[in-house]
């Protein structure tokens, strides 16, 4: 697009946290696990879509402020145990942060893999503090499962 001298502003969604929808905590053994195949320390940034939305929307707003950025948009940032907690809130009982090995996602996804691997080696660079000045109310992780998560059933095993 640059090449072609086209006015652009790039908005770079983070992970969104919709996505916890499917991999949220699950039960295992009696008890409640969330399981992602990061390292217990990564901070991931995450955003929803209702929020990417509310954000294009500004930049639509207010083009000539925009007008040749790249901006990486996210509403949150936390590590696996920090997400766990939030989903123990929720739960009401607690939730334990497994850090899956990279290697069983690559057995049925490599570009999954490569996704994770780039979220513990490289990861997002948002500006938080700038998105939330601009954007006081975007949706936290807290918020998000709070409102839209409810604990999965238990399975049983059927004979």
């Amino acid at each position: 697009m640059e090449a072609l001298g086209l006015p652009t502003t790039i908005l770079r969604p983070t992970f969104f946290i919709t996505d916890f929808e499917h991999l949220g905590p699950h039960w295992q053994d009696g008890e409640l696990v969330f399981t992602l195949a990061l390292a217990p320390q990564t901070r991931l940034q995450m955003i929803t879509p209702g929020d990417i939305g509310a954000i294009a929307a500004d930049v639509f707003d207010a083009p000539a402020e925009y007008l040749g950025r790249t901006i990486e948009v996210a509403a949150d940032e936390l590590t696996g145990p920090q997400k766990a907690e939030t989903f123990d809130r929720a739960a009401g009982r607690p939730v334990r942060f497994n850090a899956q090995p990279v290697e069983r996602v690559r057995a049925f996804s490599e570009e999954m893999a490569a996704m994770f691997e780039w979220f513990d080696n490289v990861g997002f660079r948002a500006d938080l503090d700038a998105l939330r000045g601009r954007h006081p109310d975007l949706t936290t992780l807290d918020a998000w499962v709070s409102e839209h998560w409810s604990v999965p059933a238990v399975s049983t095993p059927t004979a």
